[in-house]
């Protein structure tokens, strides 16, 4: 099952990547387009229905356990973050989805398959992206077809707030990193006061 979300994310990723390059939509709105089309099938295929503490309890440790007296979600974003900045920092395939990302025109005169490079990029966005589904999932012990509703665009703003520290008009992992922790303690502080969903939003 984990195999299958993992794959499922993977293909989304690069049926937007598809949908970019091939038929020069903008990756924003085929992000968009991909995600409300998985919501609408999702909630075709399981008719709306949540389901609630039915998960295996070895499923449900991926993202409530702890290992070495950390919570298992820490671990994760540790190995997400540990890979990503290898990959960016210290391959030449990270510094051709850098460069793509960057400056399309430059990547393509230096030789870079720009093309190839932003359906990777796109690609890899959709696993990781299957991969917090999961964790989500996990965390809650439950799962249903709007899960995830409002991450996308604390997804859009952990990334520009990175861009504003770290490596200042840039993306970068850290930064995003950062960006995300931001948010998680200002929501997390907020629900600690008491207030109002309306007023987190």
């Amino acid at each position: 099952g984990i195999g299958a979300c993992l794959l499922l994310g993977a293909a989304a990723g690069f049926t937007n990547g598809l949908l970019v390059t091939r038929y020069k939509i903008p990756s924003l709105i085929a992000t968009l387009a991909i995600s409300i089309i998985a919501r609408g099938v999702s909630f075709m295929i399981t008719g709306g229905i949540a389901y609630v503490g039915q998960l295996p309890a070895d499923f449900v440790f991926l993202g409530r356990g702890k290992f070495l007296g950390l919570p298992v979600l820490i671990i994760w974003v540790a190995i997400a973050v540990a890979l990503l900045l290898f990959l960016f920092k210290s391959t030449k395939l990270g510094a051709h989805l850098t460069g793509t990302g960057e400056s399309e025109d430059a990547a393509r005169l230096a030789g870079i398959p720009v093309k190839h490079m932003k359906t990777l990029g796109l690609t890899l966005s959709g696993l990781f992206a299957a991969l917090g589904g999961l964790l989500i999932t996990a965390n809650l012990s439950s799962s249903n077809a709007d899960i995830a509703d409002g991450f996308l665009m604390q997804g859009f703003a952990a990334a520009l707030l990175g861009m504003t520290m770290i490596e200042p008009g840039k993306a970068n992992i850290l930064g995003t990193l950062f960006g995300a922790v931001m948010i998680g303690v200002l929501a997390n502080g907020l629900t600690l006061l008491g207030a109002q969903y309306y007023y987190q939003d």
